[in-house]
C-alpha cells in the first residue's frame, strides 16, 4: 500500500459534555454541517540552558497548548447552543418583517396595521416605497415624513401629508411556533461549557495505478472549550461560521487520540 496521506477537510462532530470528569452528555453528537476547514495546532513553551557555547546544552518543554479552529456553513443553532454556549434552544424565532409593503389610509386617522400586529414587539423604521427615504418617528405626526407607532396594537399613524402613500415598514415580532431560538444569558465568570470534538478523513488519495481507498485517520479531543466564535456576513458571500477553541486533559488525563491505518 502507498504511504498514507490525507486530502480535503473531512468531517467533524461536536458533542456537549456536561462534565469533563465523567464525559457524560445529554444532547449527543452533531455533525458539523458543510465543514470548510479544521485546523489543530500543538504548541509548547521551551526553556534553554546555555553553557559557554552558542547553542543550548539542554532544551526542556514547559507548558503545552492545543488550539483548534473550525469553519463551516450550516446554520445549526442546536449545535451552536449546546457546544459553544452550554445552553438549550426553545421553539420560536426572533422574527423580523423587512420592508413590508403597506399603504397609509386615504382618510383620517391615516393609519395602517402591520401584518403581524398581534405579535408586534418593536419598530425598525419606515421608508417611502418610491424613494427609500426614511421617515422620522415622533410622538404625534404633524407633517409629511413623520409617523408614530402603537406598540400594543402594531398600528402606525401618519399625518395628512402622507395620506394614501405606499410605505415600506420593518419591525420585530414574536413567532413562538416555528424555528429555534437561543437566548444567551449573562452568566457568572467561570461558567465554562465543554464539548468533545472528533475530526475524521475516510479517503486517502493514491498515485496511479492505485485508486483512492478507504484509509482513515482521525483525531478526537474529549475536553474542549471555545474562546471565540465569529459569524461574518459579507456582500455576495456565504456566511462561514468560525470557532477557535482550546483542548485540555479530561478526567483521565487524556488530551486526545490520534489514529491512522498505517
Amino acid at each position: 500500500m502507498a504511504q498514507q496521506v490525507s486530502f480535503s477537510q473531512g468531517a467533524a462532530w461536536l458533542a456537549e459534555v456536561d462534565s469533563v470528569i465523567s464525559g457524560t452528555s445529554d444532547n449527543g453528537s452533531r455533525m458539523v454541517g458543510i465543514l470548510q476547514e479544521s485546523t489543530v495546532d500543538f504548541s509548547w513553551t521551551t526553556k534553554q540552558l546555555w553553557g559557554q557555547n552558542q547553542y543550548p546544552a539542554v532544551i526542556a518543554r514547559g507548558e503545552a497548548k492545543v488550539t483548534l479552529k473550525l469553519t463551516w456553513a450550516a446554520l445549526d443553532l442546536q449545535l451552536i447552543a449546546n457546544t459553544l454556549f452550554g445552553a438549550s434552544t426553545a421553539t420560536g424565532q426572533f422574527a423580523i418583517s423587512q420592508d413590508e409593503q403597506q399603504v397609509v389610509g386615504a382618510s383620517s386617522p391615516y393609519t395602517f396595521a402591520v401584518a403581524n400586529a398581534s405579535s408586534f414587539v418593536y419598530d425598525l423604521g419606515v421608508r417611502y416605497a418610491s424613494s427609500g427615504v426614511s421617515l422620522q418617528r415622533v410622538m404625534t405626526p404633524s407633517a409629511a415624513g413623520q409617523y408614530s407607532v402603537n406598540y400594543s396594537t402594531g398600528v402606525y399613524t401618519f399625518s395628512v401629508g402622507d395620506a394614501n402613500i405606499p410605505m415600506l415598514v420593518s419591525y420585530h415580532y414574536t413567532n413562538n411556533t416555528t424555528g429555534k431560538l437561543l437566548t444567551v444569558a449573562n452568566q457568572l465568570q467561570g461558567a465554562t461549557p465543554y464539548f468533545r470534538c472528533a475530526l475524521f478523513n475516510s479517503i486517502s488519495p493514491n498515485p496511479p495505478p492505485i485508486s483512492a481507498s478507504a484509509v482513515p485517520w482521525a483525531l478526537c479531543f474529549n475536553a474542549v472549550t471555545a474562546n471565540k466564535v465569529s459569524m461574518p456576513r459579507k456582500v455576495n458571500e456565504f456566511t462561514i461560521l468560525e470557532i477557535e477553541a482550546e483542548a485540555f486533559a479530561d478526567g483521565s488525563g487524556t488530551v486526545c487520540y490520534i489514529s491512522t491505518l498505517q
